[in-house]
């Protein structure tokens, strides 16, 4: 959450999809045994003009982890998914690799 408000105020607003994202990393921090946050992003970066990255919940998962009880989060494996969820990153180039990332990303559900 705190990363949330940094950008906040660093960049001036912040999306409805980053705010959903925010509050469902919120709920599976106190849901999850063992839940670490600091993997997870929800913040839009760029990558210049040629690309970025998305939250690594997307609106429809953020709905389901805020809409679902902390015992069916753990028991359908939501938690085990969420911890594993990443930003999705696009266009430009991985800077660990050199190597181009794709002009889209599609990011594996983490509700069922």
């Amino acid at each position: 959450m705190t990363l949330g408000i940094v950008a906040l105020f660093a960049c001036g607003h912040l999306d409805q999809d980053e705010l959903d994202c925010e509050e469902a990393v919120s709920v599976l921090k106190d849901c999850c045994p063992g839940f670490d946050t600091s993997p997870l992003q929800c913040i839009h970066a760029s990558n210049g003009c040629t690309g970025g990255t998305d939250p690594a919940l997307s609106e429809d998962d953020s709905a389901c982890v805020r809409a679902e009880s902390c015992s069916k989060l753990v028991s359908t494996g939501v938690c085990a998914r969420a911890q594993a969820a990443r930003a999705c990153t696009y266009g430009g180039n991985d800077p660990s690799t050199g190597s181009a990332y794709g002009s889209s990303c599609v990011q594996p559900a983490v509700c069922p």
